[in-house]
């Protein structure tokens, strides 16, 4: 009896031992695990993004308000907790708007691991002004401009040996500008570029300014683009704008559109020369508005010619071929059609509705006008003068269901096709002298009118018929 007793208090006292024992390792281990879970480390990755430019961005950092260099930087086995304070204002003006983990005040404390972002952001009224003066700095700024941005260009000659890429858009009431510095004088010259450097298969002629599709609301002011391997400059987005752009000598098109909407202001297009396909001279144009082969969905459309000049390019001056609904307005266009090009002043051409008032073509190879290459319906021509242009000064050629219109205008017109609506012309009232004050083109008052001239007070609407009322100049229809 005594002897189980006392198995029984030994088996209890052991129970209690072991319990305590348990319990006790239990305390240590929580214990330890809280101590370590005062010293833990981590690594936090500091960086800055500027939304309006969409790119990450360097800016300066400091850590536990002391200097620790710039962003990105990330740093390990950090303990506790530490501070981080980025500057107010990017290098570019745009003030911080909040960290990535909705923090709104530039500096930040971190107790855990991460990726901590501080963004950058321009406010709707934010624009700014560059001014570069290297090719390098002007490559570097079209990657990072936003709308509303300009960006003055120094005076000198850049030559670059590749294609010169925008690919940042604008916004109607924003543009982005690119100009020349006040008085000083900005040539692209490409004599330095190749047609495989431009990114060429010898089939076309690739631009050596290339604003890129979707590229849109881009303006071009008081620069020159000449010697190209291929074609000047060339727009596939819309809205766009060359605004007292020259392009001459390029081995391809001077300036072409094949965005909608975009605007030639004041241009002056001479000596675009195609020699390196066959036939040579048919690929040099002056200025156009067109359609791209390798892509159905660049059409372009809306585009708008003003007081633009167009001499001596192998092709033709200005040509709409394969575009739509383009306006061509007080332009002038001379001595075009070299080698084999087409020689024509001005292309109406297919997609149709396109439109030419007051314009002026003299001594193109073959026609001032061209309505040409069906189909291309309801194109205009109205108030225009053609003079001494190689066959005709106006050429119809269209079938019954695509003729255009003539009317008002000051010349001949030879008919390929459907005879075309045609009133108040000088070959329908068999005027054949027109009565210019001069026909030299050297002359200030070449193709102006005599005050007796039997061209006044004949048009439809009682003013004088052609380009140039009584009184008015060439210099008026150009701005100079």
């Amino acid at each position: 009896m005594k002897k189980a007793f006392f198995a029984t208090v030994i088996m209890i006292f052991m129970f209690c031992t072991l319990t305590m024992s348990a319990n006790a390792r239990s305390y240590r281990e929580r214990a330890r695990a809280t101590y370590d879970a005062t010293i833990a480390t981590y690594d936090a990755t500091i960086k800055a993004h500027c939304n309006t430019e969409s790119r990450d961005i360097v800016v300066s950092l400091t850590k536990d308000r002391s200097s620790s260099g710039q962003t990105p930087q990330t740093f390990t086995s950090l303990t506790g907790s530490h501070t981080f304070t980025v500057p107010s204002t990017d290098t570019n003006g745009h003030p911080f708007t909040q960290w990535s983990n909705g923090a709104t005040s530039t500096t930040i404390t971190l107790t855990s691991a991460g990726t901590y972002t501080a963004n950058y952001q321009a406010s709707t009224s934010y624009t700014y002004t560059y001014t570069v003066a290297t090719l390098a700095e002007l490559t570097s700024v079209i990657s990072k401009v936003v709308p509303g941005d300009t960006v003055l260009i120094r005076g000198g000659i850049y030559q670059p040996t590749s294609p010169i890429i925008f690919r940042i858009s604008g916004t109607s009431g924003s543009p982005i500008t690119y100009e020349a510095y006040p008085n000083e004088k900005v040539i692209f010259d490409g004599s330095l570029t190749t047609d495989a450097s431009l990114g060429g298969d010898g089939s076309w002629e690739p631009p050596m300014i290339y604003v890129y599709k979707g590229c849109n609301w881009n303006i071009f002011r008081n620069i020159e683009i000449r010697y190209s391997a291929g074609s000047g400059i060339t727009m596939w987005g819309d809205d766009n704008v060359l605004d007292h752009v020259e392009v001459d000598h390029n081995k391809g098109i001077g300036a072409l559109a094949y965005g909608d909407r975009c605007k030639f202001l004041y241009c002056i297009a001479h000596d675009n020369i195609d020699t390196q396909h066959s036939p040579p001279g048919q690929d040099a144009d002056g200025l156009g508005a067109g359609e791209d082969c390798d892509d159905v969905n660049y059409v372009a459309s809306g585009c708008y010619f003003l007081g633009c000049l167009c001499y001596g390019n192998s092709d033709d001056g200005i040509d709409c071929l394969g575009s739509t609904g383009n306006t061509i307005e007080k332009c002038v266009c001379h001595h075009n059609g070299l080698l084999q090009g087409d020689g024509r002043g001005f292309v109406l051409a297919t997609g149709g509705s396109n439109h030419a008032s007051k314009c002026i073509a003299y001594n193109n190879a073959k026609f001032g006008f061209a309505d040409d290459d069906t189909p291309a319906p309801n194109n205009i021509i109205d108030h225009c003068t053609a003079y001494n242009n190689g066959k005709a000064g106006f050429l119809s050629n269209m079938k019954s269901i695509d003729i255009g219109t003539f009317t008002n205008n000051i010349g001949t017109l030879v008919v390929y096709d459907a005879v075309p609506i045609q009133h108040y012309n000088t070959w329908n009232l068999g005027i054949t002298n027109y009565g210019f004050v001069s026909t030299d083109s050297t002359s200030v008052d070449f193709l102006s009118l005599l005050v007796n001239s039997l061209c006044r007070s004949k048009a439809s609407d009682g003013s004088d018929l052609g380009a140039l009322q009584y009184g008015e100049r060439i210099s008026d229809l150009l701005g100079t």
